[in-house]
């Protein structure tokens, strides 16, 4: 998010096939490129989790028939800024601080009823094709006079003043000193100009404020720890020399607090104010925090994942006419023909069930078998067969 790239190269590092979605092998492969210490498997199911926080199936998110998921540039970007906003890489005024958070929400509310209004295609009635960062890009885009990619000051103070009676009726001054304030709290970088993903970051702030507030936290903090877990864990055996697993809560909070200033301002650590907040919240035993418990509770759970194994495991009771746990071949005879008659021949029963094991069971399949099977890398042209005729 700190790359200070212009409009065009900041989205195609995201979508760099520029369909509009993004998969788990392009979020793979920025998260490699942002040097970020999380393997491709973890990125991809980050990804899923992005999947399932957005939309539920809405028009935000979309399963290729291979079954990638696969997220709406638009909703990944409203998802990390919410979640992750950028680190701020120089050391900001707290007079310009305290004075600009107040002015972000008119700024926010201002700006985009702006963009609604002009490029906000007359058939949307909702925000589902039109989510908050691709609005700003498009405001973005329209305000970069010279298009560069990014908006320079006199740019972002031209816009504004251009919506000054909305930004007046907020509580938000319009005068050209107010707005260079404003533009300079924007420039998280530091750089003189404004880059898409700052305007962003900016913008959307009041998004964290709603009823996802809470888990959105929560989910930043479990990132923090979940993918700095190694030297969390080196820096808790410290100072406990005798692997007990415990430690106070102040050698708790003091090795929690060594970690992140080692991995630096922009790493992703946690601040001292959540450290405080965790260890205030974790139990405590005679005194002291069970740390190893602690970290073995932090995973990152495929949520897409747990979904279709549910269904599979529902697929497997159809066929388990009597309840038994396992699957018959007479059984599967009798109800793949019903389902889809042209494919399951006798033959290709025969052949699923040969696949599945059953020549090693006496005919019969347990569900773990079945299950395992179905996410297996064996016997593909059955699993196809089979996936589809029960809609897995």
């Amino acid at each position: 998010m700190i790359g200070d790239l212009p409009l065009r190269e900041a989205l195609a590092a995201l979508d760099p096939t520029n369909d509009g979605l993004v998969s788990g092998v392009e979020f793979a492969q920025l998260v490699k490129s942002c040097h970020l210490g999380i393997s491709a498997l973890r990125a991809r199911a980050l990804l899923r989790s992005v999947a399932v926080h957005t939309s539920h199936g809405q028009p935000g998110t979309d399963e290729s028939k291979s079954g990638l998921v696969q997220v709406s540039v638009w909703e990944l970007l409203g998802r990390l800024q919410v979640t992750l906003p950028i680190s701020c890489s120089k050391k900001m005024d707290p007079d310009l601080e305290s004075w600009a958070v107040d002015k972000l929400r008119p700024l926010a509310v201002a700006v985009l009823a702006d963009a609604r209004q002009r490029f906000l295609p007359p058939k949307v009635t909702d925000d589902e094709e039109w989510p908050v960062p691709k609005l700003l890009a498009a405001w973005f885009e329209d305000v970069d006079e010279d298009s560069n990619g990014f908006l320079e000051y006199n740019e972002f103070i031209a816009a504004l003043q251009q919506i000054g009676p909305t930004l007046n009726r907020g509580g938000c001054p319009v005068d050209t000193a107010s707005l260079t304030k404003l533009a300079m709290y924007c420039d998280v970088l530091d750089s003189g100009r404004i880059n898409y993903y700052e305007l962003l970051n900016c913008m959307t702030w009041q998004d964290s404020l709603g009823p996802e507030l809470q888990e959105d936290m929560a989910e930043s903090m479990n990132a923090a720890i979940y993918f700095n877990m190694v030297p969390v864990e080196r820096a808790l055996r410290g100072f406990d020399p005798g692997s007990t697993g415990h430690v106070s809560p102040e050698q708790f909070m003091t090795a929690l607090r060594a970690v992140t200033t080692a991995l630096g301002s922009n790493a992703g650590g946690l601040s001292r104010t959540e450290i405080s907040c965790l260890v205030e919240h974790l139990p405590q035993h005679d005194g002291l925090i069970d740390y190893k418990s602690f970290l073995r509770s932090f995973r990152i759970v495929d949520t897409l994942l747990a979904v279709r194994r549910e269904r599979v495991l529902g697929a497997f009771r159809r066929f388990d006419q009597d309840g038994d746990g396992t699957l018959h071949l007479a059984d599967m005879r009798r109800i793949l023909p019903m389902l889809d008659p042209v494919t399951w021949t006798l033959e290709n029963v025969d052949s699923l069930m040969e696949a599945l094991g059953a020549g090693s069971t006496n005919g019969e399949i347990g569900h773990e078998q079945f299950v395992n099977w179905i996410f297996s890398t064996e016997g593909e042209r059955e699993q196809q067969r089979l996936c589809k005729t029960l809609q897995l």
